[in-house]
């Protein structure tokens, strides 16, 4: 990042010094090692290199900075001269400034000779992350909705898991003891085989209402083929479970850079508003 060196230094060396700026400066840095931001490293300061502090006059404060290639370049609404397409925002300003004061409409978006009028120019997030940092709140929500559905097919998994380990308990235990049931209908004395067997006749009588109350007929159900269908539920669990922690640590990792710009917006924007805010007589 292009270092401050001119009268704005002594102005603002304070706030190097303070934990919010060590960890903005530290996460920026980040963001610039792994992904594409804008605008480019060394114009970030442009605004400050620009216009000399003891020189501003006005203050132009933007919301955030372009986000797409060739457009920030460190001064709000403005884009490079190389640049052919005015952004919607500046096009409003320029019509703003037709309409009322009879200013012609430029035709390029470089507003550096707005700076060199003794203008300041700054964008209030400083930095832009591609596809930018107004979009945090937008891909926070979009990952939220992903992971309540992910949480709630895992659910509807975990309860067909459920549903379909009990019907295969109550299957195995029928069909480990149909031969005593069997044996018993065929016995010539009942009440003797009965008193015998009769562990495995009840665990195989529970079983068969068990199933029956599911609407399911013991005899017809293929136990090779549920425990089949049971593992494949078991590998969509996994890839859920997966997804869901996937998505648990996106949203993380944009709320911590959520948290970095809000730590940022209130101990240094906001703070500064206030202290060099001009009193009315």
């Amino acid at each position: 990042m292009g270092m401050i060196t001119n009268d704005w230094l002594e102005a603002v060396s304070s706030e190097f010094k303070k934990p919010y700026y060590r960890e903005l400066y530290q996460f920026v840095q980040e963001e610039y090692g792994k992904t594409t931001v804008y605008p480019p490293a060394g114009d970030i300061f442009n605004a400050f290199h620009f216009t000399p502090l003891h020189k501003v006059k006005v203050l132009l404060l933007g919301q955030d900075p372009y986000h797409n290639v060739n457009q920030a370049h460190g001064l709000s609404f403005s884009v490079p001269v190389s640049q052919k397409d005015i952004p919607p925002s500046l096009q409003n300003i320029y019509q703003e400034l037709h309409d009322d004061i009879g200013c012609y409409i430029p035709n390029n978006g470089y507003l550096k000779k707005w700076a060199d009028m003794q203008n300041l120019k700054i964008a209030a997030s400083i930095y832009s992350e591609a596809g930018s940092v107004s979009e945090l709140e937008k891909q926070i929500n979009v990952k939220s909705a992903d992971v309540k559905n992910a949480l709630q097919n895992l659910r509807n998994i975990e309860h067909r898991l459920k549903k379909m380990g009990e019907i295969m308990k109550y299957a195995e235990q029928y069909q480990a003891n149909h031969i005593y049931h069997i044996r018993y209908q065929k016995s010539k004395d009942k009440d003797h085989y009965f008193r015998q067997h009769e562990t495995e006749l009840l665990l195989h009588d529970g079983a068969e209402n068990m199933l029956r109350q599911w609407g399911l007929s013991p005899k017809n159900i293929d136990l090779s083929k549920l425990q089949k269908e049971y593992k494949i539920l078991i590998s969509q669990k996994e890839t859920l479970q997966a997804q869901f922690k996937s998505l648990k640590k996106e949203i993380n990792t944009l709320q911590r850079r959520q948290d970095s710009l809000n730590r940022y917006f209130d101990d240094s924007i906001n703070s500064k508003r206030q202290d060099h805010s001009l009193e009315r007589p």
